[in-house]
């Protein structure tokens, strides 16, 4: 990564440049996802490759509906699991005795 301050290249995890000394605070901090350059969260704009930050949406359209299908695709397989079981169950049950009566 490099130095916000010097952009002098350091190790990833330093809590300060041993170039200009400055203490990073790596809680402030981000990497631009379009390329790897360490920047300040508050910056709109990457220094070094120029991607705009302000336009990133992780919550697209694709994304929700996506989480909403596999939350459709659990429940449906918690259903037929629990259903399968307790046909098992109940068969083993009235095959073993254990709800026959007398």
């Amino acid at each position: 990564m490099k130095c916000p301050k010097c952009k002098e290249e350091i190790e990833d995890n330093s809590m300060y440049c041993p170039n200009c000394g400055d203490k990073l605070n790596l809680n402030n901090t981000m990497y631009c996802p379009n390329c790897g350059e360490l920047t300040e969260s508050d910056k709109k704009f990457c220094s070094n490759c120029g991607y705009n930050f302000v336009n990133i949406s992780p919550r697209t359209p694709a994304f929700i509906f996506g989480m909403i299908g596999s939350g459709i695709g659990l429940l449906i397989a918690l259903i037929l699991t629990v259903t399968t079981f307790a046909y098992g169950v109940f068969q083993i049950g009235m095959i073993g005795g254990y709800f026959y009566c007398i």
